[in-house]
């Protein structure tokens, strides 16, 4: 693998190794025991398929453009700036407020008791900014390092857990093996964010970045299988789904005060690449929808370096800590719901996908559109099942349609009013050009 090919892999491993990932892989631990496998494999394969187009989809999942020009002509311009804002950048505002108040609590109770966790919290963000301003290139190798270490830290936990095995409080028999439903929906939340490595500068083609997604998906089955084995032998599993703070528990319960210190350093580099790949992706995504006149122009005048975005976001987090709406039962839900309309949004694009198999790849065998076109059916069918199931079996499934009916209305307001200013101000060709492979659709 070069250089490009792991910062890739880092990108996606971002998201997998957030804070907000760990309790909820905790949780899927502590509900169905040792069964968590069932759930993680199917959710795996379910991502796979949702992931990896093909050119016979008329999808390249290397181009940018690709995802928006398939809404566009699938659902029209304004349902495309509705989809794309509905479920992102409210994941990547609110995800980004928690879990960088996370890891600062953490910094405060592990490391230095006297540094204020707020205080923290909006030094990383400052300092997630800066290395952006800076340039990709180093937010890239940033990435790296962070994703590194927080790999490293949570595997080497699990290593030691695992092969103390005859030390632990709990012998494997002991443990149940359960097939929860909620763990399917949990699950696939936890593996999410994958499909915003198009709108990064990967700068791979199409073969290329389908062995990134393929191993990014390896590298977070092997990590999570191992860690939620390890956590099991010294948690009760009852404790894992009670508690908020699975990880630091296990961590704690395998290797005392030192696992106490290595899953601080994961969970502060976990929110670090999680921050930072959601900025980074879903900055470049509002710079390309503004390119395809979805947004003002303004936010595509700066295509390499999208940092009008990219201080938006970071100044509505800071607004959102500032207000002290971390750690509050709303933001909890606002994640949620967040990340349920990015189920739904996948369903959507499965649709989409399903509609246009085979309409631009000249294909003369009519039976692979017929299996593209069925896979993708599935693929929504088993995306929109799971969200319901998030909805009906959330402990405040009212406040959870409310808090996302307001998301939904407000994006509604954000995209007309973005494609009205598009209009009025056009977007000259030239602006921006899209970087494709030779061979592949933009």
């Amino acid at each position: 693998m070069t250089t490009k090919h792991l910062i890739a892999v880092a990108w996606v491993l971002g998201m997998y190794i957030s804070p907000e990932a760990l309790f909820l892989h905790g949780k899927i631990a502590g509900l169905s025991g040792y069964g968590f496998v069932l759930p993680l494999g199917a959710v795996l394969i379910l991502h796979w398929i949702n992931g990896t187009s093909t050119k016979k989809d008329g999808v390249s999942i290397t181009a940018p453009d690709a995802e928006i020009r398939l809404l566009k002509d699938t659902w029209g311009s304004l349902a495309a700036g509705i989809l794309l804002l509905m479920a992102r950048p409210v994941v990547a505002v609110c995800l980004s407020t928690a879990v960088l108040v996370t890891s600062g609590f953490v910094f405060n109770e592990v490391f230095l008791h006297w540094f204020p966790n707020f205080g923290f919290a909006a030094l990383v963000l400052v300092g997630l900014l800066i290395v952006n301003v800076i340039g990709q290139q180093v937010a890239a190798a940033l990435q790296l390092i962070l994703a590194s270490i927080a790999i490293i830290g949570i595997t080497g936990i699990s290593l030691v857990g695992l092969l103390a095995w005859s030390q632990a409080p709990h012998a494997p028999q002991e443990v149940p093996f359960v097939a929860n439903h909620q763990s399917v929906g949990l699950a696939l939340m936890a593996f999410m964010g994958y499909d915003m490595l198009r709108y990064t500068r990967h700068g791979l083609d199409q073969a290329q970045l389908t062995m990134v997604l393929k191993t990014a998906f390896i590298i977070g089955g092997i990590v999570f299988v191992l860690w939620n084995s390890a956590s099991l032998l010294w948690v009760t599993p009852s404790r894992l789904a009670a508690t908020s703070i699975p990880h630091i528990l296990a961590a704690k319960a395998i290797m005392g005060p030192a696992g106490r210190i290595v899953i601080g350093i994961v969970v502060i580099a976990g929110a670090g690449a999680a921050v930072n790949y959601l900025y980074q992706s879903v900055a470049r995504m509002m710079a390309r929808m503004a390119h395809h006149g979805l947004l003002p122009s303004i936010f595509a005048k700066s295509a390499d370096r999208p940092l009008l975005a990219i201080t938006g976001l970071t100044a509505t987090t800071g607004l959102l800590m500032a207000a002290g709406f971390a750690g509050s039962d709303l933001l909890d839900v606002s994640i949620r719901a967040g990340l349920i309309l990015w189920l739904v949004f996948y369903t959507l694009r499965q649709i989409a996908q399903s509609l246009r198999a085979g309409t631009d790849s000249g294909s003369g065998y009519p039976i692979h559109t017929e299996r593209n076109k069925a896979r993708h059916i599935i693929a929504a069918a088993a995306m929109i099942t799971a969200a319901t199931m998030l909805i009906v079996t959330d402990d405040v499934p009212v406040v959870l349609l409310k808090t996302m009916s307001a998301i939904l209305a407000l994006t509604v307001f954000c995209a007309g009013g973005g494609l009205l200013l598009a209009k009025c101000v056009a977007v000259r060709p030239t602006m921006m050009h899209a970087k494709t492979q030779k061979g592949e659709k933009p």
